[in-house]
């Protein structure tokens, strides 16, 4: 088992999702106008590493981080449009003797900066249906030194398309019925000094989706599941037969308090190819309107 696991750690990020997290109401248009600030703080833990969907070891790893998006909202070409950046810090820290041996017990550290719009093709807030593209650049500006096995910078451009679909199919005295779509393909540059290799990626698709009810002006409550896949990374052109492929459930919910919409939400894989299995996510999110 050793002989391959090296390879692999190198480039397996510990936790693994859609590269930008998409949440409910994240498609809900903004007046042109406005500005707004979230935070993000996100716990999750990943027991166990997996490779063909099965269990190779039983150590672990968690992750910390916290977010910071800032937007503004405007009209560009006749189109409600809002720019977007966004900021993050990380800590990760690996348990067990594997893993222990090849990367450093904890890694901390800002992350890549990245820059995107969304651009509301269909925006109807009177009916609440909303069809918009995100487009998102990635910078190479985070935490990297090529010694270690694992950074939280990925010393690497990288780019994503993102789609949000939001429909209210239903609507009666006892509230609002959402459903929210939201697919993702990203495109990887090369990381030319990732230990001395080469590391490349293939692209990686995700779809999220939300079912989300509205009983009252100020709660929503939600669930939904997302797909992962692709992303099969090579070094120095040796394919790895890495790729993910995993699923995931979440639920949750928010409520509006003094302007401020609070939000959590809880996630946990039910599958997976290869990677570290995540069994344990919270996050919660902090909104204003600014």
């Amino acid at each position: 088992m050793k002989h391959f696991l090296p390879l692999i750690l190198i480039v397996s990020a510990p936790i693994i999702a859609a590269v930008n997290d998409v949440l409910p109401t994240d498609y809900i248009a903004n007046r042109p106008g406005e500005s707004f600030a979230t935070l993000y703080f996100k716990e999750s833990d990943s027991d166990g590493y997996y490779r063909n969907g099965t269990k190779l070891i039983n150590d672990s790893v968690s992750l910390s981080a916290q977010a910071l998006r800032l937007g503004h909202t405007t009209e560009l070409f006749g189109y409600t449009t809002s720019f977007t950046a966004v900021g993050a810090y990380a800590k990760t820290t690996f348990d067990g003797a594997v893993v222990e041996a090849l990367y450093p017990k904890t890694t901390s550290g800002m992350s890549d900066i990245r820059l995107g719009m969304t651009t509301w093709l269909l925006n109807k807030p009177s009916e609440k249906e909303y069809l918009a593209l995100t487009p998102m650049i990635f910078f190479p500006t985070g935490e990297y030194d090529s010694s270690r096995a694992f950074n939280i910078g990925e010393n690497r451009f990288k780019a994503t398309l993102g789609a949000g679909y939001v429909n209210r199919f239903m609507k009666n005295d006892v509230g609002e019925l959402f459903l929210e779509i939201s697919p993702e393909l990203a495109v990887y540059g090369n990381n030319n000094d990732a230990k001395g290799k080469k590391l490349e990626q293939a692209p990686s698709y995700a779809l999220t989706s939300y079912l989300r009810y509205h009983p009252l002006p100020i709660l929503d409550i939600f669930t939904g599941c997302q797909i992962n896949g692709g992303s099969e990374t090579s070094v120095n052109g040796v394919e790895q037969n890495d790729q993910p492929n995993n699923t995931r459930l979440m639920f949750g919910g928010s409520f509006v308090l003094y302007r401020t919409q609070i939000m959590f939400r809880h996630a946990y894989d039910t599958g997976i190819h290869t990677g570290f299995k995540t069994g344990n996510e919270t996050m919660i999110r902090l909104q204003w309107s600014l």
